[in-house]
Formats: C-alpha cells, structure tokens, sequence
C-alpha cells in the first residue's frame, strides 16, 4: 500500500514538475478558456453592431454555381468600411485566394482585401476600407494568387450591384 501511495504521489510531482517546465500554470489554464469566449463574445457583438449601424447598406454578390456560394456586403456609407460575409464558398485551392474587388462607374475594377473560406465554406472579413470619392456601382470576387492582384487574372466567381454612391 504505501509503495503504491508513492508512487501516486511521484506522478503527481512529476505532472505538476511538467506543467512548470511548460511555462504554464494549472489555474491559469483552466483560466484561459473563458478569456477566450469572451473575447469571441465581444468580437461577435462589435460586429453585430457594426452591422445594425444606421448608415449600412447590403449588397449581395451572387453566383450561378451549385451549390450556390453567396456573400453578403455590409457597407457603411459614413465611415467607409465594410464586412464581407461568405458562405458555401469552397476554400481556394493552395497557393491562391479571394479577392474582393470595387467597380467604379466607368473605370477599372479596384482591388481590395484578399481572403479565404474556412472549410465549411464559411468566411467574415472585418474593417474592410471602401475606396472613398469614387462612385460604386458593382462587387467582384475573383479567385487570384495567394497575395491577390493588381487587376483581376479570372473572371468573377461572385457579382452583384451596389447602391448608387
């Protein structure tokens, strides 16, 4: 019995000896987690707010495929920013991206951010600058290199109008 009560009592120094080696501590991690949902939490709600903002317009960006990917363009006309939400968008293969392009009123399609879907064909991309004193008329989504582009090298996956600016 007291070999066995040892050797319970190493293995606990010896887990507790690996904790501290690791730099962590056992109540710190167990503290961590809801840290993180809350951080989550308010991430969430600072966008859901952004979204309900008086000044933001929608515009859908479409496709013809099945199944059918879409995203929906929250823009907010006052400050000039925007949150693109995917979904059904299969990630783009290795080495290549997505990239949201603005279409001016008679002009060149102007890049913008570049991203990727997660898995579930999922995306949510924040704080997205909109090109200020230039009159939109359209969005793309292109699929480019992993860096993007200076102008579009394929055709639009995804377009749709944007209210007159």
């Amino acid at each position: 019995y007291h070999l066995a009560e040892t050797a319970a009592v190493a293995q606990v120094n010896e887990d507790q000896a690996a904790v501290v080696a690791s730099g962590a501590h056992p109540t710190h991690e167990r503290k961590l987690a809801p840290h993180v949902g809350e951080a989550r939490l308010a991430e969430r709600e600072a966008t859901l707010n952004a979204l309900l903002e008086p000044d933001v317009v929608l515009a859908r960006l479409t496709s013809a495929s099945r199944p059918e990917p879409g995203i929906q363009l929250f823009w907010n006309r006052r400050t000039n920013r925007a949150i693109v939400h995917a979904f059904n968008l299969t990630p783009a293969n290795a080495g290549r991206a997505y990239q949201l392009w603005f279409i001016p009123q008679g002009g060149k399609p102007i890049p913008s951010v570049v991203f990727n879907s997660e898995p579930s064909g999922h995306a949510l991309v924040r704080e997205i600058e909109v090109p200020p004193g230039v009159r939109l008329t359209a969005a793309a989504i292109t699929e480019e290199p992993a860096g993007g582009s200076p102008q579009p090298t394929t055709t639009p996956i995804l377009a749709g109008a944007l209210e007159a600016s």
